[in-house]
């Protein structure tokens, strides 16, 4: 499951605040649910990137397409 660590996806079920939604990883026929690593909502169809798994729950955070880290 560390490949997926870095890895882009797309929200298909909201995720809202301090809550679980589901994410399908982009390229992949994968799919996981997952929390906001800050706790914060995320719309549907917002990309995220994968932080990191925890007991199959993808941490996610915002993809900012503008952001270098």
């Amino acid at each position: 499951q560390q490949p997926l660590l870095g890895a882009l996806a797309q929200v298909q079920l909201a995720i809202p605040t301090s809550g679980v939604g589901r994410i399908a990883v982009l390229g992949r026929q994968q799919v996981y649910p997952a929390r906001s690593l800050d706790g914060a909502a995320i719309a549907a169809n917002g990309e995220v990137v994968i932080v990191r798994l925890e007991s199959g729950v993808a941490l996610v955070t915002p993809f900012n397409e503008g952001a270098q880290s």
